[in-house]
């Protein structure tokens, strides 16, 4: 993100607060200092003015009903087997790829079935 400033006025006294531009959606300000500077809170019910963190991966709007994962929509590549590996690799699987990640996907989860069924209390380390 790229940032300027901003100020606000409250009460007598000025806050300068940094203002970020992302590469999506509206800019954003950093009110990270507000209290040091002012000894206020914000108070925003429901998070609806609120961006919760800084991300590289993702980005959300809900007003808009979007939802991305490194730019691509979960809408249009919502399979679940996608998704993982898009989050774990970065890009979108080849056939191959989706083969291979579905294929560690049902090992791992038949080595915790059976962990289950011998009674273990700790998950089976992967070989």
């Amino acid at each position: 993100m790229s940032a300027t400033t901003g100020s606000f006025s409250i009460g007598n006294s000025t806050v300068q607060m940094p203002v970020k531009t992302g590469t999506l959606g509206p800019s954003v300000v950093d009110i990270g200092k507000l209290y040091a500077q002012s000894r206020m809170f914000t108070y925003d019910p429901g998070f609806t003015s609120t961006a919760s963190c800084e991300s590289e991966i993702s980005y959300i709007d809900g007003e808009e009903g979007v939802l991305l994962y490194r730019g691509y929509s979960i809408e249009q590549h919502g399979d679940f087997l996608e998704t993982c590996y898009l989050l774990l690799y970065g890009q979108l699987p080849a056939a191959v790829q989706k083969k291979d990640i579905g294929d560690k996907a049902r090992a791992g989860f038949f080595r915790l079935r059976q962990a289950e069924v011998r009674g273990q209390t700790t998950p089976p380390c992967a070989a």
